[in-house]
Protein backbone atom coordinates (compact mmCIF):
# COMPACT_ATOMS: atom_id res chain seq x y z
CA UNK A 1 0.00 0.00 0.00
CA UNK A 2 2.85 2.40 0.85
CA UNK A 3 4.48 1.68 -2.50
CA UNK A 4 1.27 2.59 -4.28
CA UNK A 5 0.93 5.86 -2.36
CA UNK A 6 4.59 6.70 -3.07
CA UNK A 7 4.12 5.91 -6.77
CA UNK A 8 1.07 8.20 -6.97
CA UNK A 9 2.93 11.04 -5.23
CA UNK A 10 5.96 10.66 -7.52
CA UNK A 11 3.73 10.50 -10.59
CA UNK A 12 1.91 13.68 -9.55
CA UNK A 13 5.22 15.43 -8.90
CA UNK A 14 6.54 14.41 -12.33
CA UNK A 15 3.37 15.63 -14.06
CA UNK A 16 3.57 18.97 -12.24
CA UNK A 17 7.21 19.32 -13.26
CA UNK A 18 6.37 18.64 -16.93
CA UNK A 19 3.55 21.20 -16.82
CA UNK A 20 5.86 23.81 -15.27
CA UNK A 21 8.48 23.20 -17.95
CA UNK A 22 5.88 23.50 -20.75
CA UNK A 23 4.56 26.71 -19.20
CA UNK A 24 8.07 28.16 -19.05
CA UNK A 25 8.63 27.32 -22.72
CA UNK A 26 5.33 28.95 -23.67
CA UNK A 27 6.24 32.09 -21.70
CA UNK A 28 9.66 32.26 -23.34
CA UNK A 29 8.12 31.89 -26.81
CA UNK A 30 5.54 34.57 -26.06
CA UNK A 31 8.25 36.94 -24.87
CA UNK A 32 10.26 36.39 -28.06
CA UNK A 33 7.20 37.10 -30.21
CA UNK A 34 6.49 40.31 -28.28
CA UNK A 35 10.10 41.46 -28.66
CA UNK A 36 10.10 40.76 -32.40
CA UNK A 37 6.86 42.71 -32.81
CA UNK A 38 8.39 45.60 -30.88
CA UNK A 39 11.46 45.50 -33.12
CA UNK A 40 9.23 45.63 -36.20
CA UNK A 41 7.40 48.68 -34.84
CA UNK A 42 10.74 50.28 -33.99
CA UNK A 43 12.01 49.61 -37.51
CA UNK A 44 8.96 51.33 -39.02
CA UNK A 45 9.45 54.33 -36.72
CA UNK A 46 13.15 54.60 -37.64
CA UNK A 47 12.54 54.31 -41.39
CA UNK A 48 12.09 58.06 -41.89
CA UNK A 49 11.86 57.97 -45.69
CA UNK A 50 9.66 54.87 -45.85
CA UNK A 51 12.13 53.05 -48.09
CA UNK A 52 12.01 49.77 -46.17
CA UNK A 53 15.68 50.17 -45.34
CA UNK A 54 17.62 51.93 -42.60
CA UNK A 55 20.74 53.85 -43.47
CA UNK A 56 23.33 54.60 -40.81
CA UNK A 57 21.94 58.13 -40.23
CA UNK A 58 18.36 56.89 -39.67
CA UNK A 59 19.60 54.19 -37.33
CA UNK A 60 21.86 56.58 -35.39
CA UNK A 61 19.11 59.17 -35.04
CA UNK A 62 16.85 56.56 -33.45
CA UNK A 63 19.27 56.40 -30.52
CA UNK A 64 19.10 60.19 -30.17
CA UNK A 65 15.29 60.38 -30.18
CA UNK A 66 13.99 60.32 -26.59
CA UNK A 67 10.99 58.04 -27.25
CA UNK A 68 12.91 55.59 -29.40
CA UNK A 69 15.80 55.56 -26.96
CA UNK A 70 13.36 54.33 -24.30
CA UNK A 71 12.32 51.50 -26.61
CA UNK A 72 15.97 50.59 -27.21
CA UNK A 73 16.56 50.55 -23.45
CA UNK A 74 13.61 48.19 -22.99
CA UNK A 75 15.36 45.88 -25.43
CA UNK A 76 18.57 46.26 -23.41
CA UNK A 77 20.48 48.46 -25.90
CA UNK A 78 22.24 51.70 -25.02
CA UNK A 79 23.36 54.58 -27.30
CA UNK A 80 26.94 53.35 -27.01
CA UNK A 81 25.79 50.06 -28.63
CA UNK A 82 24.48 51.89 -31.71
CA UNK A 83 27.41 51.45 -34.12
CA UNK A 84 28.13 47.88 -33.08
CA UNK A 85 24.47 46.93 -33.44
CA UNK A 86 24.23 48.54 -36.88
CA UNK A 87 27.34 46.68 -38.01
CA UNK A 88 25.93 43.37 -36.75
CA UNK A 89 22.59 43.89 -38.51
CA UNK A 90 24.01 45.23 -41.77
CA UNK A 91 25.07 42.73 -44.43
CA UNK A 92 27.81 45.06 -45.63
CA UNK A 93 25.89 47.31 -48.02
CA UNK A 94 25.51 50.15 -45.52
CA UNK A 95 21.78 49.67 -45.03
CA UNK A 96 19.62 47.39 -42.97
CA UNK A 97 16.73 45.83 -44.86
CA UNK A 98 13.78 44.27 -43.07
CA UNK A 99 15.08 40.78 -43.84
CA UNK A 100 18.44 41.65 -42.23
CA UNK A 101 16.77 43.24 -39.24
CA UNK A 102 14.49 40.31 -38.45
Amino acid sequence: LMNLVTAIIVDNAMETSRNDHEHQLQEKTSKQVREMNELRRLFVMMDEDGSGTLCWNEFRRSFKDRDMRKKWRLLDFRPEDCKELFTLLDDGDGEIVTTEFF
